[in-house]
């Protein structure tokens, strides 16, 4: 019995919506299965272009490549939307040369040449354009800077609503330039990967777009450099985008001022920089930073960048702060301490903080866990995952291998303490300085949840000493979970925790 036909059952808007999707090749192909499918890609108002099933040399793709783009954009039934193009090489120079680049000449000036990609921008097909997508897929580490120079005054920025660049350098036109030869008044969307714009132009290029919502920049390269002398590289960003509601940013390595009231969502991961924001976020609803490492000679200012940062985050409802170690958020009080005090979480609901340990600090370690704890009074979830420092891992990668005799003396000394009820060693682990007997608004009125992750490996070790802590000093708690790695039966610590949490339990029953 053959299959039931369920592409059938589909509307024709459904099915139109589909193929939108597929390459142009491919688009082209389902006029072949029925009657019905003969006109629906013509339908579709996009163009999805990709050079992968080309071929692998340049003079194998670019002829046809622009070939097929030129009569599918002379059968697409108007208005063409949406246009997509992924180049895909060896290298950047691969990827230029499939597009036709060529902006240089033998002179000693810069010139501007067309090249075919820029063909394609200005087909009057396209004055209609919704969507643009440029990306560029580079198997060998990229040594340019960028692989396309695109001009934003060619873009039509009257219906433009989502840009998404990758390996492009952008620069906006001369303030002496027409009027609206690059404004985007409908641009909602913007996202640049690993592109190549100067400070002052991305400033411009946001000052263009009023209605701009959504914010995407990675690798961002701001070199800029002017023969002529009339412009100075910029060291910092200023962006001030009145309806931005989600920015994200990634290995930007300059520092920004954004002024965004009406932000919701924030992100950055990469090496420590500077944050700030201009205007009360009262809105933002989520806040993510994760910063992987920091420049040389930074060490001393760690702390500092780091609390300045979330002073401009105050407002977020949830938070997850990633940082290398721990003791980078602990500020000297005799220098950087009204940083930190100034900094509270009135409307934080939710903490995730993640961060490797280093032995012989938990002094440090525990003031870090109480600035938090301070600076966040109605705090009602904490997850807190502990990773490995690079020192250890380095010595678990590259070190000696525990022999199996070894791990089973470990598992069957496990097994005895369980088996002779010998707890005082769990009992008598050390309280936290710094932790122990100060008052926190949030562990007596509103932390009900509380998840702890790390690799126990001793007793005597901080992240053991700050479950204790929660298990003791939480009033409220709902929900403690504590996930210590693999271990056998014997080898978790949450019978333990279950023991200090029923006995600080019965101690305050007892006052």
């Amino acid at each position: 019995m053959p299959a039931a036909d369920r592409f059938a059952a589909l509307p024709d808007a459904v099915l139109v919506r589909v193929i939108s999707f597929l390459p142009v090749r491919d688009a082209a192909r389902t006029a072949v299965l029925s009657r019905r499918w003969r006109h629906l890609w013509l339908r579709t108002g996009a163009l999805n272009l990709d050079t992968r099933p080309y071929g692998r040399y340049f003079y194998e793709i670019r002829e046809p490549l622009f070939r097929d783009a030129g009569a599918a954009l002379r059968r697409l039934l108007p208005p063409v939307t949406s246009l997509s193009l992924l180049v895909a090489g060896e290298g950047g120079n691969d990827c230029q040369l499939i597009i036709g680049f060529s902006t240089y000449s033998r002179s000693s000036a810069w010139s501007y040449e067309p090249c075919c990609l820029d063909s394609l921008l200005a087909d009057p097909a396209l004055r209609r354009l919704e969507e643009l997508r440029l990306r560029f897929e580079i198997k060998e580490k990229q040594s340019l800077r960028y692989i396309y120079q695109l001009r934003p005054e060619a873009l039509p920025g009257h219906t433009l609503r989502s840009l998404d660049l990758a390996c492009c350098r952008i620069e906006m036109p001369a303030a002496g330039a027409a009027a609206g030869a690059a404004a985007f008044p409908r641009l909602a969307s913007l996202r640049l990967d690993r592109c190549s714009v100067p400070a002052h132009h991305l400033e411009a290029l946001a000052g263009a777009a009023p209605s701009l919502a959504t914010l995407r920049i990675e690798g961002l390269d701001t070199y800029f450099y002017d023969p002529k002398r009339t412009e100075r590289s910029r060291d910092r960003v200023a962006l001030r985008c009145p309806n931005l509601a989600a920015v994200s940013l990634a290995d930007v390595h300059i520092p920004f001022d954004v002024d965004a009231p009406r932000l919701r969502t924030f992100s950055y991961r990469g090496q420590y920089t500077e944050f700030v924001f201009a205007s009360d976020t009262t809105n933002l609803a989520r806040a993510d930073l994760n910063f992987t490492s920091y420049y040389q000679g930074q060490e001393t200012e760690l702390p500092f960048l780091v609390w300045r940062c979330l002073g401009s985050l105050r407002h977020a409802k949830t938070l997850k702060l990633t940082v290398p170690s721990i003791e980078d958020i602990v500020l000297d009080k005799n220098t950087h301490g009204d940083e930190q005090m100034a900094v509270v979480f009135q409307s934080l609901e939710h903490l995730e903080l993640e961060g490797a340990v280093q032995s012989g600090r938990r002094k440090d370690q525990a003031d870090a866990i109480a600035a938090l704890l301070q600076c966040c009074p109605v705090i009602r979830e904490l997850q807190v995952r502990f990773k490995e420092d690079r020192w250890s891992y380095l010595e678990r990668r590259h070190g000696r291998t525990r022999t199996e005799f070894e791990v089973s003396m470990d598992s069957f000394n496990g097994r005895r303490s369980m088996l002779n009820d010998d707890d005082s060693r769990y009992l008598s682990v050390a309280d936290l300085q710094g932790l122990s007997g100060r008052w926190f608004n949030c562990l007596h009125n509103h932390l009900k949840v509380v998840k702890l992750q790390f690799d126990l490996k001793e007793l005597d070790s901080f992240e053991v000493s700050l479950a204790k802590f929660f298990a003791e000093n939480c009033k409220v708690l709902e929900d403690l979970q504590i996930d210590d790695g693999r271990h056998t039966f014997s080898g978790h610590i949450n019978f333990w925790v279950e023991r200090w949490r029923l006995n600080a339990l019965q101690r305050h029953n007892s006052e």
